[in-house]
């Protein structure tokens, strides 16, 4: 079995306009404060559009089929 990569993040930092904050009231507020939701999926679409597609939208090379998926 091959070993699995991690990517590992940097720490946490807050913009100057709060809107952390903002994401964080709306978890509680909706009682989303769970490892899934709204957010975490859309972070995980973002996060999958970023790493994968180039600037031109097409699939970088040997990412094929590979998604992200945020885990705490």
């Amino acid at each position: 079995m091959s070993e699995r990569k991690r990517i590992y993040l940097c720490l946490a930092h807050m913009s100057e306009d709060g809107m952390e904050q903002k994401y964080v009231k709306e978890a509680f507020d909706t009682n989303w404060v769970v490892p899934l939701g709204p957010n975490v999926n859309g972070f995980e679409k973002d996060l999958e559009q970023f790493i994968i597609h180039n600037a031109q939208g097409k699939i970088t090379p040997g990412l094929e089929g590979k998604r992200v998926v945020a885990a705490g």
